[in-house]
């Protein structure tokens, strides 16, 4: 089912945005209406820079007041968090290793541990400012791209197939300790997303590494997950979800554009948002949609990110030349997104 971008007005009481490199803005949503990318509602406020110190910055998530990410200097690579509250950015506790690729659910971190023998998961707990841990420590291990959400972490693993383009979907249980391959095939599994409570999991199967791809889930049964497939025809890939609803970029049917969809975690009712260009990189919270825009399909290309409200059907455009976001929505209204 296609539908129309804007329908009805439900608007957010205030907003704070926060852009990649990583720079916070500060500002309230007013419901007007517009048409596409550029005739979206623009968000205005006061900006506050998070880090543009040297190197690069990328890759940054947000769980309410926490934000992470990782640095590049100088060929190194470092995992880093933001708090809201203090304003302390600091890197995570590290040894002869490269961190990078993280996530964040409240104050526990997941992120990839690269040292000359393996690509590990490891966690965090800001809260703690403890020790970093190593999850379910395996040798020769290839592990990235985790997620987490309460106690359950999903990861991508390239070392259970002779065949090193092949990956496979593992689960971990930070209460059990208990280590489960969700994907036992000769497909390529990726880019998994862990709902907030940790009970529903969606990510990327393909056919081969390029191609082929459809969006899976998984949902926890209490002794177990039962997997299915989300969706079957076109190409989609890059889910997130925030439990209720998943959100997915790619194409539907014989669609050439690549656009941004969703669906309600219990319908099979399928919304496409129809705009020109490239939309891709999708990100959940509580309804509220951020993701990557392009509307010259001609490299190279502008980015742009933008916000979409599922429950009012309003649009906004967070900033120019922002890339990589991500969104976290509190229970009165406030929006941050990196």
């Amino acid at each position: 089912m296609q539908t129309n971008v804007f329908t009805n007005q439900r608007p957010y009481a205030r907003i704070m945005v926060i852009l990649a490199i990583l720079i916070a803005l500060v500002a309230s949503l007013h419901p007007t209406l517009g048409r596409a990318q550029s005739g979206w509602t623009p968000i205005n406020g006061t900006v506050t820079i998070i880090n543009d110190g040297i190197g690069d910055q990328v890759q940054p998530h947000i769980s309410g007041d926490m934000v992470t990410y990782f640095s590049v200097i100088r060929g190194n690579a470092y995992v880093r968090y933001y708090d809201f509250l203090t304003g302390i950015d600091e890197s995570i506790p590290q040894g002869n290793s490269l961190d990078f690729l993280a996530d964040i659910n409240g104050t526990s971190i997941v992120y990839t541990l690269v040292t000359t023998a393996t690509y590990a998961i490891n966690f965090f707990d800001v809260g703690t400012a403890g020790i970093p841990i190593t999850l379910d420590p395996q040798p020769n291990s290839q592990r990235e791209k985790p997620s987490i959400g309460g106690q359950t972490v999903a990861w991508v693993d390239f070392g259970l197939n002779n065949n090193a383009y092949l990956s496979e979907i593992m689960v971990y249980d930070r209460v059990t300790g208990a280590t489960t391959r969700l994907t036992d095939d000769e497909f390529y599994d990726t880019d998994p997303s862990v709902s907030p409570d940790g009970s529903f999991i969606v990510w990327t199967k393909c056919q081969s590494y390029t191609s082929g791809c459809h969006i899976w889930q998984a949902t926890s049964n209490g002794n177990g997950w039962n997997t299915a497939p989300l969706t079957g025809s076109g190409e989609q890939s890059s889910p997130a979800t925030d439990g209720q609803y998943i959100v997915y970029s790619g194409y539907l049917d014989n669609a050439t554009d690549m656009n941004i969809s969703w669906q309600a975690r219990d319908s099979s009712e399928v919304h496409e948002l129809a705009l020109p260009g490239v939309q891709r990189n999708p990100n959940i919270d509580h309804g509220v949609v951020v993701f990557e825009s392009a509307e010259d399909t001609n490299w190279p290309q502008t980015w742009e990110s933008l916000i979409y409200d599922i429950g009012s059907g309003i649009g906004y455009q967070v900033a120019p030349d922002a890339k990589q976001p991500d969104i976290s929505v509190s229970s009165d209204g406030l929006v941050r997104v990196v």
